[in-house]
């Protein structure tokens, strides 16, 4: 083969990432066991978890403009009470950041008024944790993920 510095230098990025906003590990690690099932074994699905909503806007704006198109989570799967702000703001500064993009979220409070407020800023869907994890929005997952059901 014969490569150039330009194949060496050239950044690949998985068309299919989610991300996980949540700040309780127990939850995160739930939530990774059931995103595991769906997707294990897929090397074109990323998952990232970030405890605070500082940590999501810096991976998102990380990736705002890098990568082109797929450089974007697919889907959020968003709490509403976290450290350093809230679901609320954080999506409310995801807009900001790039007008261009409009996330996938599913909420994943266990406050239906958190639920209610997260959806009110542009959620895609409304969840508790213990739906996501029990299976009831594995159709929608895929469905934004582009998969199929196994």
């Amino acid at each position: 083969m014969n490569f150039t510095m330009k194949h060496w230098n050239r950044i690949n990025f998985p068309r299919k990432r989610i991300l996980v906003v949540e700040d309780d590990l127990t939850q995160q690690v739930r939530l990774g066991n059931y995103l595991a099932s769906l997707f294990g074994g897929q090397s074109e699905v990323i998952v990232t978890f970030c405890p605070t909503a500082i940590d999501a806007y810096a991976y998102i704006e990380g990736m705002t403009g890098r990568g082109g198109p797929g450089s974007h989570p697919r889907l959020i799967i968003l709490d509403h009470d976290l450290q350093w702000g809230n679901g609320c703001e954080l999506l409310d500064a995801i807009r900001e950041l790039d007008p261009n993009w409009t996330p996938k979220v599913i909420t994943a409070s266990g406050i239906p008024q958190n639920n209610e407020r997260l959806m009110g800023h542009g959620a895609h869907a409304e969840f508790t944790k213990d739906e996501i994890v029990n299976g009831n929005a594995t159709e929608l997952i895929l469905e934004i993920m582009g998969e199929v059901a196994k």
